[in-house]
């Protein structure tokens, strides 16, 4: 296990090395939900660990403060759940493990928009709108987060999704 000092007044965690004496820098934090989803379709049972077409354990940096997150809603009463919270962690956990801490959470939850369905976890904030291929392997993923995507910017703002043809 490894513990990491917290410093709320430089919002930074600090990282000590165990084998490398007197090494350590520090991590600034943002804090996040990685596991954040809805029940599966079809009474249909997963492992919290995984991620998938309802979301699950993304470990996301971008399920943050300020981010509005869009789920399929595949039973009556969602059955929402989140967890697993993060003070830090780059792109993806692949090491397993992230900066792990308890923490609280606070959500708003939106009215459910009617006649709109979403088939895979979209994250918007201030900046980006994300779309989340939940699948494997790898290329399966981006697949999936392109085609909902794309489908998104066409149903939601307007775009075309017909390749522009040059004269």
């Amino acid at each position: 296990m490894w513990l990491y000092k917290v410093n709320k007044d430089k919002n930074t965690v600090t990282f000590e090395a165990r084998n490398t004496s007197g090494y350590t820098t520090e991590i600034p934090m943002h804090p996040f939900v990685g596991t954040i989803g809805t029940a599966p379709a079809l009474g249909e049972c997963h492992h919290s660990l995984t991620p998938w077409w309802n979301g699950g354990n993304m470990d996301c940096v971008d399920t943050a403060a300020g981010a509005t997150v869009y789920l399929p809603v595949n039973v009556p009463g969602a059955l929402w759940s989140t967890g697993d919270v993060h003070l830090a962690q780059g792109d993806g956990e692949t090491c397993g493990t992230a900066v792990e801490c308890r923490g609280w959470v606070t959500i708003d939850v939106l009215p459910l928009i009617k006649g709109k369905r979403v088939s895979t976890p979209r994250i918007e904030n201030d900046e980006y709108l994300m779309s989340c291929g939940n699948a494997r392997p790898l290329d399966s993923a981006y697949r999936i987060a392109y085609e909902d995507m794309v489908n998104w910017l066409v149903q939601d703002y307007g775009f075309d999704w017909r390749m522009p043809i040059s004269s």
